[in-house]
C-alpha cells in the first residue's frame, strides 16, 4: 500500500502519518503481549519483595487477576522503598488480607524510628487488612484498641518506654520479638507470661553475647527458648562458640547467609538456617 501511495504526489502526504499509526499498533501490540507475559498467575501465593515486584502486582489486579495469598516481604538487604504507598495501592485494588513482614525497620538500629511504619499502623485506613503487626508498643497499641488480637502481633523493644506498659495486655502469644542492643535485661521477666515463638538481636557482637544470654536465661524459667535471628551479626568464631553453649537450647538459628562462624558452630541439636526470603516466608 506504501509503495502505491509514493506513485501519487498528491497522497505522498500521508504515508507519514499512516507509518507513525503502524507504529502505534504495533508497539501496542508488543506492549499487551510484555504485559501478558509479566502479569501474575491467578489463584496463586504472591510474594513481593522488591518495587517492580509492586508494580507487577498492581497492574495484575489491575488486569483483575487475584491471588490465594498477598505476602509483602521488606528486608535489611532488599528494603521497599515507599512501601506505604505500594500497600495503599495494593489495598484500593485487593480486597483480601495481606501478609506484611517489614523487617527492615523491626530490625532498625537502636532509636531508629520509622514515620512510615508509624503512620501505617495508626491512621492507615487498610490496617484491618494486616494479618501481622511488626512495630514498637505504642504502634502496636494503637492497632490493638481498634481491632483486638485480630492478627499476629511481633514487639521490637528499644527502650524502657516500649516496654514497661506491656503488663497490661491479655495477649498470651507474641510470634517475633526484637531487642535492640542493650535493651534492659528486665524484658524477659516483663514477657513471662507470654510464649514467643522466635528471638531477634539484631548486630550480636561478641559483647553483647552475656547480655543477650541473661535475657535468655531468666525467659527460659517460664517458657522454653528454641528459635533465634541474628540479622546483621558481628560475631567472631569465639563469639558464636559462646552463643551457643550459653542458649543450648536453641533448635533453630536464622543467621546472614555469609555466616561460617556461626555454621561452624552450630550443635547437631540445632539446625542453622540462612535469612533469605524463602526461609523468612515459613513466618508468614
Amino acid at each position: 500500500m506504501l509503495s502505491r501511495l509514493k506513485l501519487e504526489p498528491e497522497k505522498n502526504s500521508k504515508i507519514q502519518e499512516i507509518k507513525e499509526r503502524l507504529d502505534a499498533v504495533s508497539k501496542k501490540c508488543s506492549s499487551l503481549e510484555a504485559q501478558t507475559r509479566k502479569l501474575m498467575p491467578p489463584d496463586e501465593r504472591w510474594i513481593i519483595t522488591s518495587s517492580a515486584d509492586s508494580e507487577l502486582a498492581v497492574a495484575s489486579l489491575i488486569e483483575k487477576r487475584r491471588p490465594s495469598r498477598l505476602v509483602v516481604v521488606s528486608t535489611h538487604t532488599s528494603p521497599i522503598s515507599g512501601l506505604y504507598d505500594l500497600l495503599s495501592r495494593l489495598a484500593a485494588r485487593y480486597t483480601g488480607n495481606i501478609s506484611l513482614l517489614p523487617l527492615d525497620s523491626f530490625w532498625g538500629l537502636a532509636g531508629q524510628s520509622d514515620r512510615t511504619l508509624s503512620y501505617l499502623w495508626s491512621y492507615c485506613s487498610f490496617r484491618n487488612k494486616l494479618t501481622a503487626v511488626y512495630g514498637s508498643h505504642k504502634q502496636i497499641w494503637e492497632h490493638w484498641k481498634e481491632f483486638g488480637t485480630a492478627c499476629d502481633y511481633n514487639f521490637r523493644f528499644d527502650c524502657y518506654a516500649d516496654y514497661r506498659l506491656i503488663n497490661d495486655w491479655t495477649l498470651r502469644r507474641i510470634e517475633n520479638v526484637c531487642c535492640v542492643t542493650r535493651t534492659s535485661s528486665e524484658i524477659s521477666e516483663i514477657l513471662s507470661k507470654f510464649v514467643v515463638t522466635r528471638w531477634h538481636f539484631p548486630d550480636l557482637g561478641d559483647e553483647d553475647v552475656n547480655w543477650m544470654s541473661s535475657i535468655l536465661a531468666e525467659y527460659s524459667n517460664y517458657h522454653p527458648v528454641r528459635e533465634l535471628v541474628l540479622p546483621r551479626d558481628q560475631l567472631t568464631d569465639a563469639g558464636a562458640r559462646q552463643l551457643f553453649q550459653k542458649v543450648p537450647t536453641i533448635e533453630m538459628l536464622y543467621h546472614e547467609p555469609d555466616a561460617p562462624h556461626l555454621e561452624s558452630a552450630c550443635p547437631s541439636s540445632a539446625e542453622c538456617v540462612k535469612l533469605t526470603i524463602t526461609n523468612i516466608l515459613h513466618w508468614a
